[in-house]
């Protein structure tokens, strides 16, 4: 379930601006599995004081203003939006994505597609995987990358 957001806008090929959330998961969804601590480093007491999801949406929804997300294993990400959303009972915003995941795997034959191969596939060295801001900055460099 949703902890953690970032997100990066892009104008003409630069970083314009950055946001970055941490936040309590749905009430009941809420639980924090030793596996997934590890992999991303937030634990249950790292959000116990922040607001939860619902309090989050909107802030993700105005930052994104209409704009088409760019994300690596896009239906990952979206998935775990849609069912935050659902379990709060909130409406699902319309956003349009695009995958990096897909896109690697139409250019290049790699190993596997996951977002530090596919970082050295484009020449960079990926920093903090499994941080959603350090994710985010790494999807702008891959699609830097492509071009």
């Amino acid at each position: 379930m949703v902890c953690s957001v970032g997100l990066v806008k892009v104008r003409g090929g630069v970083t314009v601006d950055e946001r970055h959330w941490l936040m309590r998961p749905p009430a009941g969804h809420d639980e924090f599995s030793p596996w997934n601590v590890r992999v991303h480093g937030i634990s249950a007491g790292s959000v116990a004081r922040l607001p939860r999801w619902r309090d989050f949406l909107p802030r993700v929804v105005d930052f994104i203003d209409g704009d088409v997300l760019v994300a690596h294993n896009a239906s990952f990400d979206a998935s775990v939006l849609c069912q935050a959303c659902e379990v709060d009972g909130l409406e699902t915003p319309d956003l349009e994505y695009v995958c990096t995941r897909d896109m690697a795997k139409e250019l290049w034959p790699l190993s596997d597609y996951k977002l530090p191969t596919v970082m050295k596939a484009v020449g960079k060295v990926m920093v903090g995987h499994h941080d959603a801001l350090a994710d985010a900055r790494a999807v702008v460099a891959v699609v830097d990358g492509m071009r």
